[in-house]
């Protein structure tokens, strides 16, 4: 059994939408797994994999699930243990739109490239976050502010 088998294009989506049926693209993710969880009063979606997810696109855990919350205009937790939730019922197709919605913004660089390192710039107010690729070399702003990456110990 080789390296590859194991991680076979079958269980996972790449992590460009438009290169999905490519089986040879390096840059895969698992899909995302989530479960509805309706055993207390408020409903919540558990992300079951979520740090998989974000260790394959090279990104804190911590930033893709207040990505999806602010997206989705709810809560979320993320204690770092696997133990990820967001608020409210949501359906694993539009949790994983969010996923690649994010990985446009905040991983991939204009030339197409998921080799990116993701930082913030300035303090308080003027807070921006920036991408620098290792591809191209571009070192310019993210698609969006940097309300997603406030927490720089991440």
């Amino acid at each position: 059994m080789d390296a590859f088998s194991s991680r076979s294009a079958e269980n996972t989506l790449s992590v460009r939408p438009d290169r999905q049926y490519d089986p040879h693209y390096r840059y895969r993710m698992p899909p995302l797994d989530c479960a509805v969880d309706n055993r207390n009063k408020q409903r919540k979606t558990r992300l079951h994999n979520s740090s998989a997810v974000a260790r394959n696109i090279f990104r804190p855990e911590a930033w893709l699930v207040k990505y999806m919350a602010l997206e989705l205009s709810t809560d979320s937790s993320c204690s770092g243990a696997g133990a990820a939730y967001l608020t409210g019922h949501h359906e694993a197709a539009q949790l994983q739109e969010l996923v690649f919605r994010f990985v446009a913004e905040y991983v991939q660089c204009k030339c197409g490239s998921p080799e990116t390192l993701l930082y913030v710039e300035g303090k308080k107010r003027r807070k921006v976050c920036k991408l620098r690729c290792h591809s191209c070399g571009r070192d310019g702003r993210a698609a969006r502010s940097a309300d997603t990456c406030t927490d720089p110990e991440v």
